[in-house]
């Protein structure tokens, strides 16, 4: 073989050894730059209150910042409606998603599109709100019975100190009928007071979450509950008590009863350090707690099938320094 071709050959073999060298690091790359690629269904009741809202940017940003997977989001506003949200259920399924995550006020009126999601074989998951009667494969929240059995036994302790015995009068403005977040914050707090016979509830009338039915309700409780006939005001939440708190200043009534709420929220912090609400147990938005139980799923871990996420207590006494809920 002459020099010229022995250095032709030699040149084949060189090119030939770059183009599989070439190929395998292709490979290599295409392997390392592979993500798993998601897409959570963020079912919501409605997009009307702040807590809500908190809850959704945090799921989003949760899934902007996660670097392990491409994970996307769709967002649905059940606008307060059960079936709104049944029917945003059913396009997000019709859309494509590997995991619904459902913060709703009743499971009830959705057994029907769950149903449709189990049909797919999507796992679900309930965020902010408790839901009995599914087979979620979790649920992650604060412990509202908790919460209220802690606002009862508060209620127990204040009563002894102000009268000697565990005795007076409790108005009571629940959250929406219904909702099981609000019964078990009711719930809780009965059973926190069942053995004080003397502790009466004088009024039990819902606040439906929001600040103006929480004023329309309280008017009727102060109308029908003249002055020194309520010792202690217990609203569900953050909106109803300002709204109640709104209806005690209207009637010059500020300052005769402690106002105790559920929330810890922005508004109602700023309401404690004014002095025209007592005290707030935080309710925690879900949505980073939510999302980083979601992708456990996704990934085929075993998670709990409820995660509670633990509530604060805010009052006079750190309500400067105190880190809203929402």
């Amino acid at each position: 073989m002459n020099k010229k071709r022995l250095l032709l050959v030699c040149l084949c073999l060189i090119m030939v050894l770059t183009a599989f060298s070439a190929c395998g690091d292709n490979d290599e790359a295409d392997d390392v730059s592979e993500k798993p690629s998601y897409v959570i269904g963020l079912s919501l009741e409605g997009l009307d209150h702040s807590y809500m809202i908190t809850l959704r940017d945090q799921v989003l940003a949760a899934a902007e910042e996660y670097e392990d997977a491409d994970v996307s989001v769709i967002v649905t506003d059940g606008q307060n409606s059960v079936v709104e949200q049944a029917n945003g259920i059913e396009d997000m399924l019709t859309r494509g998603i590997d995991l619904l995550m459902i913060q709703a006020s009743t499971s009830e009126g959705l057994m029907e599109a769950i149903a449709s999601v189990e049909e797919k074989g999507i796992p679900y998951m309930f965020v902010g709100k408790p839901a009995s009667g599914t087979n979620a494969t979790t649920m992650v929240n604060n412990d509202n019975y908790e919460i209220g059995k802690n606002v009862g036994d508060w209620i127990v302790e204040y009563l002894t100190d102000k009268n000697g015995e565990p005795k007076g009068n409790v108005a009571h403005l629940s959250g929406i009928p219904g909702d099981q977040s609000s019964e078990d914050r009711t719930n809780g707090f009965l059973e926190a007071i069942k053995d004080y016979p003397d502790i009466k509830v004088v009024a039990n009338v819902a606040g439906e979450y929001r600040r103006d039915a929480g004023l329309n309700a309280m008017q009727d409780v102060l109308q029908a509950n003249p002055t020194g006939a309520i010792d202690v005001l217990y609203a569900a939440n953050g909106e109803s008590a300002i709204g109640a708190s709104q209806a005690v200043s209207d009637a010059a009534r500020t300052g005769e009863f402690p106002i105790l709420s559920v929330d810890g929220d922005v508004a109602s912090i700023e309401e404690i350090k004014a002095g025209n609400l007592t005290v707030a147990w935080t309710y925690e938005p879900c949505g980073t707690s939510g999302f980083e139980y979601a992708i456990k799923i996704l990934n085929g871990e075993k998670v709990d099938p409820q995660i509670i996420i633990p509530s604060r207590v805010i009052d006079a006494s750190n309500a400067e320094t105190a880190i809203p809920a929402f």
